[in-house]
């Protein structure tokens, strides 16, 4: 039985990588198509969006579609078991890595080869921008909280971890997966088709990720 859940739970989480790449890639083809082009790459249930709104409505609608398939991801990797840094950094590293095959495939034909390098090349660059990154000054309240949230909550799991408390940790890790499986997703469907919410995830993916040092403990 127990076999059988490991097995469902595994495939719930390659779900939800699939659908955060298809988000992910939907998201940043949209944030292209602001400006005319001479075509274009529309999901089905967009064309009516198109054919009423023209290209500004296609790019609004690619967003929020892709922003709502990363979220949906988002949300079953997290309730399968999955820990969220692995997510995040996946799709900071999709969302950068598909603006690399949007550019490169409008200037000249992409091998599988040509992708799979400019996906490592993204790859360690985003983990690079991660770790050197600073927290961004964002505008809205709601993600200011979160952060500051995830900041107090990672020094009190070092303290908690350090002092070896187990009541200090357990309720570290429930406001840990409060936050990752509930306030983020609040966050994300706030800014997520705002140009800050880039330096929000690099910032957030570093302070999680050093939170999941302490978890590893």
């Amino acid at each position: 039985m127990a076999d059988t859940n490991n097995l469902i739970s595994t495939a719930e989480k390659v779900k939800a990588f699939a659908m955060g790449f298809v988000g992910a890639g939907i998201f940043s083809m949209g944030t292209t198509y602001f400006s005319e082009q001479a075509e274009y790459r529309i999901p089905r249930i967009l064309w009516p969006v198109y054919e009423l709104s023209g290209n500004i409505g296609l790019a609004i609608g690619m967003i929020l579609l892709g922003s709502l398939l990363v979220f949906y991801a988002y949300r079953k990797f997290i309730s399968n078991g999955g820990k969220a840094i692995y997510l995040l950094i996946f799709l900071v590293v999709a969302i950068l890595g598909s603006y690399a095959i949007i550019f490169s495939t409008g200037k000249k034909s992409t091998s599988i080869n040509d992708v799979r390098e400019s996906l490592e090349e993204n790859q360690k660059k985003t983990e690079k921008e991660i770790t050197n990154s600073d927290r961004p000054d964002l505008e809205g309240e709601l993600a200011n909280n979160y952060l500051d949230q995830l900041e107090a909550l990672k020094i009190k799991y070092e303290k908690a971890v350090n002092q070896k408390d187990k009541t200090k940790i357990d309720e570290c890790e429930n406001e840990y997966l409060n936050l990752v499986s509930v306030e983020f997703g609040k966050v994300a469907k706030e800014i997520g088709a705002k140009p800050e919410y880039r330096d929000f995830a690099l910032y957030n993916a570093k302070v999680l990720n050093e939170i999941q040092v302490s978890r590893t403990k």
